[in-house]
């Protein structure tokens, strides 16, 4: 069983750079299934320019991941930010469980992730 992501940070539909990113989810006896969830940013916010699993950061024992959104604006144009998303049994969640937004004007916080 495993599970992979992938991602589009230019992506708009229907905002211009929004950007989306899938996750897909395995089964033992298909290696992905059309279990899956996207998630899209707000415009220009290149959502998924960085998305990787982190673990199981709860210990629940489902793997939760991380989408960057480098583009985000909040306090200061460009700051960025990442969502922490938490894994479950069934479908995932619709939404993040923690953002993480960067400090300064420019510093696209989230553009990468490891």
């Amino acid at each position: 069983m495993g599970s992979a992501t992938s991602s589009r940070p230019f992506y708009s539909n229907p905002e211009t750079n929004e950007g989306v990113v899938r996750l897909y989810f395995g089964r033992a006896q298909t290696p992905f299934v059309e279990r899956r969830a996207a998630y899209a940013g707000p415009v220009n916010s290149e959502s998924g320019k960085a998305a990787t699993f982190v673990g199981d950061l709860n210990g629940d024992g489902f793997s939760d991941w991380a989408i960057g959104e480098p583009g985000q604006d909040g306090a200061f144009s460009d700051q960025g930010r990442v969502k922490i998303y938490l894994g479950r049994r069934g479908v995932p969640p619709g939404s993040a469980s923690q953002l993480i937004s960067g400090a300064q004007a420019g510093q696209r916080f989230g553009s990468s992730l490891s």
